[in-house]
């Protein structure tokens, strides 16, 4: 009886209790997330380290001449730093959609959007499925994370990897 009324008293406890408003919660969570990730994105890569950013938009120029001709004439200077991954998959898309350079930081936007879906589901076993809602809402709307996660870098696929795994 005293633990319903002090359910009653607190209004959001009770509210966040049910899950059906908490996956609502979290929707509007990644819808907005995403719509902020989607803003602008179609600008040229220049708001978070663009030196990598290009190095990353050559090599997945090089991959699509390659896949187009059979000869991998573009590659950047300083060569292949990491397992390019992220530059395959963008050379894929080029084939499908053209070259432009907002399929890859959408790639990005879209590995970093799924790396929250797994944050949720650790963070519900460790901790309430309350706090785990606060941790995506911090994962997802940090402003580095923002800017981070629409990079052409392999950043967003190596933190999406790192929360599933």
């Amino acid at each position: 009886m005293v633990h319903e009324r002090s359910q009653e008293m607190t209004g959001t406890r009770v509210f966040l209790r049910e899950p059906i408003l908490r996956l609502l919660i979290l929707g509007l969570l990644f819808v907005a997330a995403l719509g902020l990730r989607l803003y602008g994105i179609n600008h040229p890569p220049m708001e978070f380290y663009p030196v990598r950013q290009y190095h990353g938009a050559l090599l997945a120029r090089g991959f699509y001449e390659w896949l187009m001709t059979g000869n991998l004439k573009t590659v950047p200077p300083d060569g292949i730093i990491e397992p390019p991954i992220l530059e395959l998959a963008t050379s894929l898309a080029y084939l499908v959609f053209g070259e432009h350079l907002w399929i890859p930081r959408l790639l990005s936007t879209l590995c970093w959007m799924v790396g929250g879906v797994f944050l949720y589901l650790i963070a519900k076993r460790i901790v309430s499925p309350n706090a785990a809602v606060f941790s995506v809402f911090f994962y997802l709307f940090v402003p580095y994370s923002v800017f981070a996660s629409r990079a052409f870098m392999p950043d967003p696929l190596m933190v999406m990897l790192l929360v599933a795994s």
